[in-house]
């Protein structure tokens, strides 16, 4: 039996960066994604439609607070393309509120995953109070354990987009 340890983030940037010159901010990413996993790492750096479910998310999230509701329906229904990655959609969800959190809690921007979204994460941060930010995290775990529990998915995700743009 071989007993693997996850690789650490910095090392697999690195690699990224180097090897595959991939941009900072997108080897950021992408290591943070794959937790500790280079073959993952590697996949997500190569994968076009990983960078464009990336930008589908930050449009949507850089956005979503001015959306009126047929525009949250219209996402909705694009996101229901995403179906089958929904997982991965979400993540970057969390990644995005996390970054959102993290630097309204401490104004440091070397921890921040999208850190290439800098403006458009300040922006968010001005706009969103700690309880915000923590209901729209909490809104989208409870909508990953809907979707396993095969909750419609269009409702479930409609509900996620509207806690997000009242708490945004």
């Amino acid at each position: 039996m071989l007993k693997l340890r996850n690789i650490k983030d910095k090392l697999i940037k690195k690699y990224l960066m180097e090897q595959m010159e991939i941009p900072d901010y997108q080897a950021n990413i992408c290591a943070s994604f794959a937790q500790g996993n280079m073959g993952k790492a590697i996949m997500l750096a190569s994968s076009e439609h990983f960078n464009e479910i990336k930008e589908e998310v930050v449009q949507l999230l850089k956005y979503i607070s001015e959306m009126e509701l047929p525009e949250v329906i219209q996402a909705v229904k694009k996101i229901s393309e995403y179906k089958l990655e929904i997982t991965d959609y979400l993540d970057l969800f969390m990644v995005w509120y996390r970054d959102v959190l993290l630097y309204k809690a401490t104004k440091d921007v070397n921890g921040v995953i999208f850190s290439d979204q800098l403006g458009a994460i300040q922006e968010q941060v001005k706009r969103s109070s700690y309880e915000g930010i923590e209901e729209i995290l909490k809104a989208i775990e409870k909508a990953k354990s809907r979707l396993k529990a095969n909750v419609n998915f269009e409702l479930v995700i409609e509900l996620l987009l509207l806690t997000i743009k009242e708490n945004s």
